[in-house]
């Protein structure tokens, strides 16, 4: 009971805190924007604005449009490499996230005393993909067949040589 108090007593001087601060800011900020509505332009500039640059540099010389185009190519060369390496860091996070899952199961397992318990067992599962393969199956037919992502089944069968 004296613990709800205390929270309660706790909460309502940080709201009172904040409605202070929040006050005391429009105060301030509103005698501001007052003050520099009625005010004239400091500095009134004799200069005329530079004109924003557009687009592409087309009257600029061949070797500056060369470099231009080389630098865009980079870029997407870059942003592609990028985004592929992502894709590669997202695939090995979750099989890292289903392995530890696997392994927490097969420790609380071992902890509760089930450790005679059937424990998954990826060999079965890859001799079977491995017996499709030596059949002779296309690889989306092995896919199919097993309900497995197609990047666990090339990983399961390895680099395979092109036909």
């Amino acid at each position: 009971m004296n613990l709800m108090a205390g929270l309660f007593e706790s909460t309502l001087l940080g709201l009172v805190g904040l409605a202070l601060v929040t006050a005391i800011l429009l105060r301030r900020s509103g005698r501001y924007f007052r003050r520099t509505k009625n005010r004239p332009a400091l500095v009134q500039s004799d200069r005329p604005t530079p004109e924003k640059p557009q687009g592409h540099h087309l009257d600029a010389p061949d070797a500056m449009r060369r470099w231009e185009v080389e630098m865009h190519e980079m870029m997407r060369d870059h942003s592609a490499r990028l985004d592929n390496k992502i894709r590669i860091l997202q695939y090995l996070l979750g099989e890292a996230e289903q392995a530890a899952a696997r392994l927490e199961a097969v420790l609380q397992q071992i902890q509760s005393g089930q450790s005679d318990s059937v424990v998954p067992d990826e060999t079965s599962h890859q001799a079977e993909i491995h017996a499709m393969a030596k059949e002779g199956l296309q690889l989306a037919e092995i896919i199919r067949r097993s309900g497995l992502s197609a990047e666990e089944v090339e990983r399961i069968l390895g680099p395979r040589p092109a036909d």
